[in-house]
Parts: C-alpha cells; sequence; structure tokens
C-alpha cells in the first residue's frame, strides 16, 4: 500500500509473537485509505502491538498529532521534507531509516 508516485508505504513487520505497523505516509488527514488516524487504525486492528509511522506535525495539520496522541504509548518522528520529486526517495530512505531505529 501507498502512494507509489512518493514512495511511501505501510506494511506489518512480524517476528516470533511481535506485529509492528511501518506506516511512511504519515502526511494525509483526509480520505478514507489513506488518512493517519484510519491507517493506525487499521494497524490496530491487524494486531499490531506498535505501529511506527513518519508524518510532518506542522501547523495547521493538528489532525495528524491528535490521531497519533490518541494512542497511549506514542513516538513522534519528524518526516524529512523534500525539496522535490527527485529527492522524494533520498528522504523516504532516510525516514525509513529512523523509523527502523526505533524498533
Amino acid at each position: 500500500m501507498g502512494n507509489p508516485v512518493y514512495e511511501d508505504c505501510i506494511d506489518i513487520l512480524e517476528k516470533e509473537q511481535l506485529k509492528i505497523g511501518i506506516i511512511g505516509l504519515g502526511d494525509y488527514i483526509r480520505g478514507k485509505e489513506t488518512s493517519l488516524k484510519n491507517l493506525l487504525k487499521e494497524a490496530q486492528h491487524k494486531g499490531c502491538n506498535i505501529a511506527i509511522c513518519a508524518c510532518r506535525y506542522n501547523s495547521p495539520k493538528t489532525a495528524i498529532l491528535e490521531a497519533v496522541k490518541a494512542y497511549p504509548d506514542h513516538l513522534l518522528v519528524h518526516k524529512t521534507l523534500s525539496t522535490g520529486r527527485a529527492n522524494d526517495r533520498i528522504v523516504n530512505v532516510a525516514d525509513a531509516t529512523s523509523l527502523l531505529s526505533h524498533i
């Protein structure tokens, strides 16, 4: 899943009894399938013990921050802003590396 244009991703890693949701498209406030709130709910519904996501939570996107804070245990990892399409893959790999470092 994810936006292939921006190479965003959502995936679930499983090891032994642990399920980790990885969400790399936390920029979206609205949308039945793409809002961070709904993606976090989906990860929870699929049995994830934890979900890690990269997102921009600067104003005016306070709905994103509220979606994350709805979960008692959360860690905010600020998403790197891309300077253009040519840079999207570079910043997404950097964000993925940062996200994985929290596991």
